[in-house]
């Protein structure tokens, strides 16, 4: 919990709230209430009741936001891009591979 309760972060969750609390209240409410590690549980717990303390107002409104407004925050992420480099490697090795049954 030391990098929540770190002034620098809270500031910058604090200064940049329009943006913040839309990405960040809905996620860790959610993973607050059903995180099945217990540990990481109590943690998100503990942040969730730190993003309610610093604006109850705008912690409200960050929950009540519609799907197609949660949309605009979402992060999209890449298909692992492990994958891909394995699947480069994978494929060069095959093409290796070929040359040598056909030497």
């Amino acid at each position: 919990m030391c990098f929540f309760e770190n002034d620098y972060f809270l500031n910058i969750l604090k200064t940049y709230k329009e943006k913040t609390f839309p990405m960040l209240v809905p996620v860790i409410a959610e993973l607050a209430d059903k995180h099945w590690h217990k540990i990481l549980q109590e943690s998100l717990i503990a942040l969730k009741t730190i993003l309610k303390e610093i604006d109850p107002f705008a912690f409200e409104e960050a929950l009540r936001m519609s799907a197609a407004q949660k949309k605009v925050y979402a992060v999209k992420q890449d298909e692992e891009p492990w994958r891909h480099q394995a699947m480069k490697g994978a494929a060069s090795c095959d093409k290796l591979r070929g040359a040598a049954y056909t030497l």
